[in-house]
């Protein structure tokens, strides 16, 4: 029978009235109240706020700001705004605090809300708000010093890096790192492996992303490891594992650098180069990472609390939340991506003792985490499955990327995502941190 299977019921509220989370982004777009600021201006606490409405003086609005030193507010305020007629601008002086704390970042967060109950609006009713960065993220590197204290040995099939605080497997016919143990703790307990697929969204399918770009599936699949470019070496405090892959799918390299401490930290590189530009673009740059069911706490600091990504983002501030993996997920009536976070500088899996690991961008990531797999999400080139057909597997999946190309959303019928949100084929650098995490630090924020 002829259908066009879910396009009628994908909107910007789900079939349950629940909220969609690209509504928060619509509201983000079109509010009425505009706030701007040079980094000149922002030094001196000066910002523009433009009146967009046409018959609304802003006095009916109240203006508040808040200031967040790594994601966490520290300080909050009334901004003074007493008349500001509809299509005129005005500049209001905000009290920063000065001078700030070296080693964090800092944001401004501004907003508008009702004075009174209007309508359907009750009073404190957020119409309007952003977000000001007043200086970059600065992580903390893992420490290399003294000399390595690991032994290395190697079977018939791994090659294990250990001392009395990490373990660390990699397997030996295809160069992945297959676990890693922290004080006897498995936080890893499945092969890390390279990602470029993300499953098709409904504008992916409108404009036939799941065909063109299916070479990258199948590079994400199809892997192989140069034995004679593997190499192991231990100088500067650090023990370094270097694996290098062929991807034949892309006629491209994979090559991948692991520098581990002492205390289990591990600084990863990732190259991938030999990438022909006129291939299509790429859907995602990451790993998948596989770790137990008990580690499902998440706290992250970066965009959120909704799913955002990096063309449907501006509605989501930079700052620290928490959620439990269950809640990431985006129940789409048609499965395909879902429930990612962009901007991401640190992101945390714990358990209930508040022990697990952490991840670091070099500046950030992306991430998203769920009881299931790329592929469980991936309806096929047919475009196939509903929800029910989802079912939760008994560990945790993490997607940390590097990048992942927008959502698009033109249309839903040709479109791809405009040029500046996708990922041309190309050559690629990037680094980021794996850490163990114990009790003290993931009740602590950065």
């Amino acid at each position: 029978m002829p259908s066009d299977g879910n396009f009628l019921i994908n909107g910007l509220v789900f079939p349950d009235r629940t909220p969609h989370p690209a509504l928060e982004e619509v509201k983000k777009v079109y509010q009425n109240i505009k706030f701007s600021a040079s980094a000149a201006d922002m030094e001196e606490g000066l910002i523009e706020v433009f009146n967009g409405f046409f018959f609304t003086n802003l006095n009916e609005f109240q203006f508040k700001w808040t200031w967040l030193a790594n994601g966490e507010p520290v300080l909050s305020g009334d901004v003074v705004l007493e008349d500001l007629p509809p299509q005129q601008m005005k500049q209001v002086r905000i009290p920063l605090p000065d001078p700030v704390e070296g080693g964090k970042e800092y944001f401004l967060h501004v907003k508008a809300v009702t004075r009174k109950e209007s309508g359907l609006l009750p009073a404190g009713w957020e119409v309007a708000k952003e977000e000001f960065q007043l200086n970059p993220f600065e992580p903390k590197m893992p420490l290399f010093e003294g000399e390595p204290d690991k032994l290395v040995t190697q079977s018939k099939y791994y090659l294990q890096i250990k001392n009395e605080i990490v373990e660390l497997g990699f397997d030996v016919q295809t160069g992945l790192l297959s676990h890693y143990v922290i004080r006897g703790d498995t936080l890893i307990n499945a092969p890390v492996t390279p990602n470029f697929w993300r499953a098709p969204n409904d504008n992916d399918f409108g404009n036939g992303h799941q065909t063109r770009t299916a070479v990258w599936k199948t590079a994400s699949h199809d892997r192989i490891m140069k034995q004679s470019k593997r190499r192991v070496f231990a100088e500067g405090g650090k023990t370094t594992v270097r694996i290098v892959q062929e991807l034949p799918a892309v006629e491209g390299t994979l090559t991948t650098e692991y520098e581990i401490n002492p205390e289990g930290e591990i600084l990863v590189h990732v190259r991938l180069s030999g990438i022909d530009p006129s291939l299509p673009e790429i859907p995602r740059i990451g790993q998948i990472i596989q770790i137990p069911a008990t580690f499902d706490q998440v706290t992250w600091y970066g965009r959120g609390p909704h799913e955002n990504y990096c063309d449907r983002n501006t509605s989501a501030f930079v700052g620290l939340y928490e959620a439990k993996v269950k809640d990431l997920y985006v129940t789409y009536v048609r499965p395909q991506e879902n429930g990612y976070h962009t901007d991401v500088r640190w992101v945390r899996f714990t358990n209930e003792k508040g022990e697990g690991l952490e991840f670091c961008g070099l500046p950030s990531v992306g991430f998203s985490a769920h009881y299931n797999t790329v592929d469980d999400f991936d309806s096929g080139a047919d475009r196939t499955g509903h929800t029910y057909d989802i079912k939760p597997r008994p560990h945790i999946y993490i997607n940390l990327d590097y990048k992942q190309m927008g959502v698009g959303g033109n249309d839903s019928w040709g479109s791809r995502p405009l040029s500046q949100y996708m990922i041309p084929a190309g050559d690629y650098e990037y680094s980021f941190i794996i850490r163990p995490v114990n009790k003290m630090q993931s009740g602590a924020a950065k």
